[in-house]
């Protein structure tokens, strides 16, 4: 036997994510959020995109700081300015 699966569209996801998380979150917030993979949907031809129930329960809707983050190599590459400047400051003192 075939279990059924619930199925959602993007608007009744939305709603259901909206409940979940306690704030708003609209389609095009949901479409931002499967782009980021932090959703997962199921392709229905061409132009639809449907939601089961288990990959909305499972989704990830907390906040995230806006903008890009800094890179692991750029993280480095100021740790040792940083360093460097001490080293200097030190060594004038």
């Amino acid at each position: 036997m075939i279990a059924e699966k619930k199925l959602f569209t993007p608007k009744e996801a939305a709603k259901f994510l909206r409940e979940k998380a306690g704030r708003e979150i609209n389609v095009n917030r949901l479409g931002q959020l499967r782009r980021a993979g932090k959703v997962k949907s199921t392709q229905l031809g061409y132009n639809e995109t449907l939601y089961t129930l288990k990959d909305l329960e499972e989704a990830d809707v907390s906040l995230s700081k806006a903008g890009r983050k800094p890179s692991k190599k750029a993280l480095d590459d100021d740790t040792v300015k940083r360093e460097a400047i001490k080293k200097e400051q030190n060594h004038v003192q």
